[in-house]
């Protein structure tokens, strides 16, 4: 439910949140000021550390774990393409009268391919294009076996379903990834600690007797933009941040290629 919200949204109700955290905690504080002694300001200063510093660390981890996942679903795009284009090339070796089929199922299956990555902010056009793919792959399996029982023994056949299962397999491995989002309570615990924080900073400065509005502002921004990328990144159907699609191109011109070339040769 969380990955379905405006990141725009979340970003800026994170951010009144934090204002106001450093704003109640900078009133608390000057309340306290007359009768706040040094003891008191060091023991403020001590904890206000150790929460900056923890929310550092927290900031960290979480910013660490979702470039790894988009690493991961980046890592995977590449794969199937280079899948598809092994069994596109393997099909050609099967014998010439199964090869129209292979290819038609193929090519329809790269375009599908293509639209479901395009379609990725579009959870309706994006759920059609799987269920297509998913029907194409059954497709092409079912075709698949039909020629090993006519071909049995043969190693172009045992290369073509070879590459035919890895590209199934990494289908499924980047759906998953694409829903491997880097753990809800682990983002709501890094805004609790930065609230908590902000909190204290605003409560050390009341009890000076300052604001200090411009240091707290510009470090709650910064805190803020960290979080976005940390949103956008681990949001690869809603972000700004995209996997781009050179692979997809690639294998795509490739296929059309191909097709062109086996066209010339008919």
């Amino acid at each position: 439910m969380f990955w379905d919200f405006s990141e725009s949204i979340i970003i800026l109700v994170i951010l009144c949140v934090f204002l106001i955290s450093a704003e109640v905690g900078n009133r608390l504080g000057r309340r306290r000021h007359r009768h706040a002694d040094e003891g008191d300001k060091t023991h403020i200063s001590a904890l206000q550390a150790a929460l900056l510093g923890l929310l550092a660390f927290m900031v960290g981890f979480n910013f660490a774990m979702s470039v790894g996942r988009f690493d991961t679903r980046k890592g995977l795009v590449i794969q199937e393409s280079n899948a598809i284009n092994a069994t596109y090339l393997r099909a050609q070796l099967l014998p010439e009268s199964q090869r129209p089929e292979i290819f038609r199922l193929l090519h329809t299956y790269v375009d599908t391919w293509r639209v479901a990555h395009d379609a990725d902010a579009d959870p309706a056009s994006l759920d059609a294009a799987i269920v297509a793919t998913v029907e194409l792959q059954q497709q092409l399996w079912t075709a698949a076996g039909a020629l090993a029982e006519q071909n049995q023994h043969s190693p172009p056949t045992a290369l073509f379903m070879n590459s035919l299962n890895d590209m199934i397999d990494l289908h499924e491995k980047r759906l998953s990834a694409l829903e491997n989002h880097v753990p809800e309570i682990l983002f709501w615990l890094v805004c609790i600690i930065a609230v908590v924080a902000f909190g204290f900073v605003g409560y050390r400065s009341g009890l000076d007797g300052r604001r200090r509005f411009l240091s707290t502002a510009s470090l709650t921004l910064v805190v803020i933009l960290v979080l976005a990328v940390i949103l956008d990144l681990d949001r690869p159907r809603h972000g700004f941040i995209k996997i781009e699609g050179r692979s997809l191109v690639s294998v795509q011109q490739r296929v059309d290629a191909l097709d062109h070339v086996a066209a010339a040769h008919k």
